[in-house]
């Protein structure tokens, strides 16, 4: 339950990240203008998307590979 709570924490950080500070950040530091910075926003919430698919192709594959009990566990050893 620690981990799960954690993960959650770290994925909230980036989402808080890329909705509120991305947008200002490209404007002031990369001076970018608002149609860049709108297609370079939605590439990081895209590949978040074809992360998390990616992931559960990933996990459904070595649940059959390895089991139900070792496919879905946390590294360990």
């Amino acid at each position: 339950m620690w981990l799960c709570g954690a993960a959650q924490f770290g994925v909230n950080i980036g989402w808080v990240f890329v909705i509120t500070l991305l947008p200002s950040y490209l404007n002031t530091v990369h001076n970018a203008p608002l149609e860049k910075r709108g297609e370079m926003q939605s590439v990081v919430l895209i590949t978040g998307c074809c992360g998390m698919i990616l992931g559960g192709i990933v996990t459904d594959s070595l649940w059959r590979k390895l089991g139900p009990r070792q496919g879905v566990r946390f590294p360990s050893e």
